[in-house]
């Protein structure tokens, strides 16, 4: 299986020389790259073509790698928050539902009853 594996992967090598060394015949020509505020001199057509095919990918890359660290920043800031939510909802549970000293409307404050101005809860004067 090893040997197998081997002989695939130097067909591969072989098959990619092949065709690198087609693509390089194929474009020979020499080419001139005029920029805005530069002439860069001649170069073989073949070179051009793999280095603006580079500098895309590059490019490419640096824009992944700027948007998946601003996501990671947000998906980053959003679990702190369900982290405090979970927290929260933890303390809520652990309160007593009923019974004890110090439950019923006897010893809720004035504010949430409305005896101080004589109404029903939750209503304004």
């Amino acid at each position: 299986m090893k040997i197998l594996r081997r002989v695939l992967a130097f067909a591969l090598l072989i098959a990619l020389l092949w065709a690198f060394y087609r693509f390089a015949q194929a474009n020979a020509d020499l080419t001139t790259i005029d920029l805005v505020y530069a002439k860069l001199p001649e170069a073989p057509q073949w070179m051009v073509l793999i280095a603006t095919f580079g500098l895309g990918a590059v490019l490419a890359t640096l824009l992944l790698l700027y948007h998946m660290a601003r996501q990671g920043l947000v998906t980053r800031r959003y679990r702190k928050t369900v982290r405090g939510l979970e927290s929260e909802i933890h303390q809520l549970r652990n309160l007593p539902l009923a019974g004890g000293e110090g439950t019923g409307p006897a010893a809720l404050p004035a504010a949430v009853t409305g005896a101080e101005h004589g109404s029903a809860a939750g209503t304004s004067a």
